[in-house]
This record gives structure tokens, C-alpha cells and sequence, in this order.
């Protein structure tokens, strides 16, 4: 019995698996090893495969196959006269860069803490040692900006610089017009501003490569920003493009469409041609304007796969340089007090529901009921602010309902005060006073700054905490996060969402979802601030806190299930389409 493997006659890059007898691949397929077309998705695992099939058959190469094979497994060291890494590459990193050398055009898919920020920089700096490009432009988030600057600043000999943007647009057009940097690092948002037509005129002449970190911020196609990083490729002369990112599919694969239309637009051709090869009935949509459904996920992922790189946590080769992780979910149970409280909302939302069912009227006001039951079951003392019943035409679109609350509310305050009969908040002291007295240091991320941080925060405030939200300067926010890591007097901090990129806290052991995120890769981005190639631990603990027969334990079950779709494209362990569509799952999350 033979087995033969050559390159993909239909995908650029890709092996081919040819076997007398086809039965010998069927252990590999429920593996994501072959696709239904016995192409490899992931060229990193066909040592694997080879493995494997020599077990049950005679295994050869071509001579390009045989080539390839080489080039992708290539572990020697990656050497350029500019480049000063502070740390040695892992040998998976070593391949992926060896693999797409000489890519002009490349998607880095990595977990956090894997070193997507790394692979980008060796790759960028490695065509410009060689000439062919002479500017780098990283656009990413503002909060990245200070951390991609001091990063390039250890890791190369080339020079990096970024625009005040606290100096009028005058300061700020002299420095496009006279800095010299090799690398500017600019975020997002100068692509809705006046300086976008100055950073185009800056650049006209020059050699270009662009990396995208966080490339998923471009996923909306519809928006100004989307469209205009499409003209920006069009006007200048971008030799290089690089995408960054650890969640390519935060909602579908048009999500992962949308990023490689600013990458490589002729990878999934027009929208039409996208709709047509991977949507049903060639883009037919919802009444909500939503994609019917999604075929032929695993061709689509293999038409990228050429110029992807993939880095894995659930690679075992990637897992073993990570500190083990444990995840404990702790179940809570409202008081009786809070349970009836949060049982008569419940059922008046039901009823509204069920009304606006029969009138066919807007259903955008269960965004209210949603806050109130959170609230509940996060922080019940927040219900006795006043600011949270003044209508205001924002997103409480409805008045009458407000106040119908507000009175059910009233009945139950005076056991509100102080969140006094919280479940969820003893044990969270309770945790806080064990990990802290044990001389570590913690994390603890909740969703909401004033609906739950800040009073967490007087709560705790014995231990001193440290407050993380997205208000903050980045030059706020660096202070507290060096307070974090290198004073012993603070040993707790307390994050918003805003906290999940761009700081790394490889300090800390411990971490605590203080509530759960509604997408799988929003928890992901949390617990990977201390689950890090860096950590100083050999182990980390992760806590999730979920209050019973409520919304959170809906909250819990569509964020465990997101993880299906990206394994049949071959991308990774992220979201299953649409499902973290919260206007979609609202009334399943309400238990309406």
C-alpha cells in the first residue's frame, strides 16, 4: 500500500495526500489533520500525518512536495542585521517564519501570549534588512501604541516613533511631514481623522510595509474605517501586509473575509464571489440581515492557508511552554431576598416580551431588562443609584418600563444596601483575603465600571486595589499596571473589558471573572493576561464566577459552545458564527 505526497494541484502551497487505499486517511480526518479533499489545512502538522501514516503504509514525497516539506519544517535560526530579540524564538515560531518567507502577504493566527507582536516584527524586519521596503507603518489600538514602541525599541536596531495626538493637528502634520522613523506605530482611529490625508502625502514614494495588529477591527466592511485602509492600500506603494490577530472569527467567516480583503483582496475575490462559494443560496440573508448559513468552510480555509500562520494553545508543542492552567467555576445562588426581586423583573420582561411579539413592535428594550437582572446578580447595591433611573433617551428607549421597575425595586431596598446579601460577593472577599494573604498577586475582570468595579472596589479597599478601565490616559494606565507588577503594596487589581489587550500581568497566579463575558474569545482575552509563554509560574488559577437558575448560567452556555466553526476552516479554537450576536441569543439569555 502507497502513499504518495505531492503539492495541491488546486491550492497554492498546500500538500496533497494520494493513498492507494483512501481508508488509511479516515483516522486523520476526525484529527482536522486532512480535509475532505485530502489537502492539508495546517502544513505545521504534516510531520503528524507522516508519522502516522507510516504506520499503515509506504509514505513518499515528490520532489516540489518533498521541497516544501523542508521549507515548512524548517527550525534553524532567523539572523538579520537589525534585529535584536530579546529571547530566542521557539522552534514553532522558527517554522512559521521560515514557512512564509517571501510572502508579501501574511495572517499571523495566534492565541495570546504566543507572540504574534514577535513573529510580526522578525518578519517586517527581515525584508527591510533585505531592501525591499524602507517604512513600516503598525497600525493597532490606541491602549498598544506605548507597548509596541518600547517593544521595537529592544527588539531592533530600527527606529520607531509615534504622533502625539494630545497636539493639535498642526504639530501633528509637522511631524508627519519631518519624522524619519523607520517604524511608525499609529492607531486605529487616525483613519476618521484629518490626519489621514497628511500620513497618505507622507508616505507617497515610500516602500511599504503594513501590519495590522488586531486585525479583526476591520472585520465591519461597511465602515468608514474599513473602506478607507482599502483606499490607503490603493494609493500607496504597500509592498508588505501583515494581519495580527489572536480571534479572526469574532462572529463568521465573514468576519475572516472582511480581514483578507485589506490583506489580499484577491484571495475570496468580490463579495459576490465570497457570497456565491460560501454562503447559502449566494448571500441570501435574515430578516436581521444575517448570512442564512455558511458552506464549503474548509475550502475556504485552505485558499489562506498558504500565507497563515497558525500558534495554537491546544498545540501540544505550544501547551508545554505555557504554565499549566486550572479553571474552576464556582456555582452562587441569589438570596431568598434577591431571588424574588430578580423573579418579578424577570416576569414583567416576560410579559413586555410577550406583547411586543403580538404588536410586532421593537424588541431593542430587552436590553434593559438584561442590565437590571445583571445587575442583580453582579452588584444589587447599583440599583439604588439614582443616575440609573433617569431616563434619558439613551438605551432606555422606554420610559414606562423604567418606572415600572424602579417600583419593584423600591420594595426590596433596604435589603440592596451595601450588596449585603450578595452570594457572589462574600466569596469574592473571601477569595481576595485567601490569595492576597497568601502573598499573591490578583486579577479580577467584571464587564461593568460603575455598575460593578467601582463599588468592588470600596468593598476591597483594604487590600488597596488598583482600578484598570479604558478611561484612563495610556500613560495612567502603564502606571497602574507597573504598580501591579513590581510594588509590593499592590497586589490586587480590578479590570474592565478594556483590560483584555495590550497589558500583560505574568506576575500574577491567580485571575477571577467576576461575571462572564458573552463570547468565547472576550474570556480568552482575560484569563490570557497571566496564561503567558512569560508567566513566572508554573501553574495559574483561573476562577469563573455563575450565579445559578439566572442569566449568567445562560451567559455560561453560549459562551462554552463557541468554538466549532474555526475548527472546520482550520483557523483555530474560536467563535462559532453569530452566536456572541447578542440581539440573536437575547431572548434565550433573558429566559424570555
Amino acid at each position: 500500500m502507497n502513499t504518495t505526497i505531492a503539492l495541491s494541484p488546486y491550492f497554492e502551497d498546500q500538500f496533497e495526500v494520494i493513498a492507494e487505499d483512501q481508508s488509511v486517511l479516515e483516522p486523520f480526518k476526525d484529527a482536522s489533520i486532512v480535509s475532505r479533499t485530502n489537502v492539508l489545512k495546517n502544513s505545521d502538522r504534516i510531520t503528524e500525518l507522516c508519522e502516522g501514516l507510516s504506520k499503515v503504509s509506504n509514505v513518499g514525497f515528490t520532489e516540489d512536495a518533498a521541497k516544501l516539506f523542508q521549507k515548512v519544517r524548517n527550525e534553524s535560526n532567523i539572523e538579520s542585521e537589525s534585529l535584536t530579540l530579546p529571547f530566542d524564538l521557539k522552534a514553532f515560531q522558527k517554522r512559521g517564519l521560515h514557512a512564509l518567507d517571501g510572502k508579501n502577504n501574511a495572517m499571523f493566527i495566534c492565541s495570546c501570549g504566543t507572540g504574534k507582536t514577535c513573529l510580526g516584527t522578525v518578519f517586517f524586519t527581515r525584508e527591510f534588512d533585505r531592501g525591499n521596503i524602507n517604512k513600516v507603518l503598525v497600525f493597532c489600538p490606541a491602549p498598544l501604541i506605548e507597548q509596541w514602541v518600547s517593544w521595537l525599541e529592544t527588539a531592533t536596531k530600527l527606529t520607531a516613533g509615534t504622533v502625539d495626538r494630545n497636539k493639535p493637528l498642526s504639530k501633528r502634520q509637522a511631524w508627519y511631514q519631518t519624522d524619519t522613523s523607520d517604524i511608525w506605530v499609529i492607531n486605529y482611529d487616525r483613519a476618521n481623522t484629518k490626519d489621514w490625508h497628511y500620513i497618505i502625502k507622507a508616505l507617497e514614494g515610500k516602500k511599504l510595509c503594513i501590519v495590522y495588529d488586531e486585525v479583526q477591527r476591520l472585520k465591519n466592511r461597511k465602515s468608514s474605517r474599513h473602506k478607507k485602509f482599502i483606499e490607503f492600500n490603493k494609493k500607496l506603494d504597500v509592498k508588505y501586509k501583515i494581519g495580527l490577530t489572536a480571534t479572526p472569527l469574532e462572529r463568521g467567516p465573514e468576519d475572516f473575509y472582511n480581514e483578507w480583503r485589506i490583506i489580499e483582496p484577491d484571495i475570496y475575490g468580490r463579495v459576490k464571489d465570497f457570497e456565491h462559494l460560501f454562503t447559502y443560496n449566494d448571500g441570501e440573508k435574515d430578516m436581521f440581515n444575517r448570512y442564512l448559513g455558511f458552506q464549503n468552510l474548509d475550502i475556504m480555509g485552505l485558499m489562506s492557508a498558504g500565507k497563515t500562520f497558525i500558534a495554537e494553545k491546544t498545540n501540544p508543542e505550544i501547551a508545554k511552554e505555557f504554565p499549566e492552567k486550572q479553571e474552576i467555576v464556582i456555582e452562587l445562588d441569589l438570596s431568598p431576598i434577591e431571588r424574588k426581586l430578580y423573579n418579578e423583573i424577570e416576569n414583567y420582561g416576560k410579559e413586555v416580551s410577550a406583547f411586543d411579539r403580538e404588536q410586532k413592535t421593537d424588541t431593542k428594550q430587552r436590553t434593559l431588562f438584561m442590565l437590571m437582572l445583571e445587575r442583580i446578580c453582579r452588584m444589587p447595591e447599583v440599583l439604588l443609584n439614582d443616575d440609573i433611573w433617569q431616563y434619558n433617551g439613551g438605551i432606555f428607549f422606554y420610559k414606562d418600563q423604567l418606572e415600572h421597575i424602579h417600583q419593584i425595586v423600591q420594595k426590596y431596598a433596604k435589603d440592596l444596601v451595601d450588596s449585603k446579601n450578595s452570594e457572589k460577593l462574600q466569596k469574592a472577599e473571601e477569595l481576595v483575603d485567601q490569595i492576597i494573604g497568601g502573598g499573591e498577586k490578583l486579577i479580577i475582570f467584571a464587564q461593568h465600571t460603575n455598575n460593578c468595579l467601582i463599588p468592588l472596589a470600596n468593598h476591597l479597599k483594604q487590600y488597596k486595589p488598583l482600578l484598570y478601565t479604558g478611561e484612563q490616559s495610556a500613560k495612567e494606565r502603564k502606571v497602574i499596571g507597573d504598580a501591579f507588577r513590581h510594588d509590593k503594596n499592590y497586589n490586587l487589581i480590578l479590570m474592565s473589558d478594556a483590560g483584555k489587550e495590550g497589558i500583560d500581568l505574568p506576575e500574577g497566579r491567580y485571575l477571577i471573572h467576576y461575571d462572564t463575558p458573552s463570547t468565547y474569545s472576550a474570556y480568552n482575552q482575560r484569563s490570557d493576561r497571566i496564561h503567558r509563554i512569560s508567566s513566572q509560574h508554573n501553574h495559574v488559577t483561573i476562577y469563573r464566577f455563575v450565579t445559578r437558575e439566572t442569566i449568567e448560567e445562560r451567559i455560561e452556555d453560549t459562551m462554552a459552545g463557541r468554538r466549532a466553526l474555526a475548527q472546520d476552516m482550520g483557523i483555530g479554537e474560536y467563535e462559532i458564527a453569530g452566536e456572541n450576536d447578542t440581539m440573536k441569543n437575547i431572548d434565550y439569555i433573558l429566559g424570555f
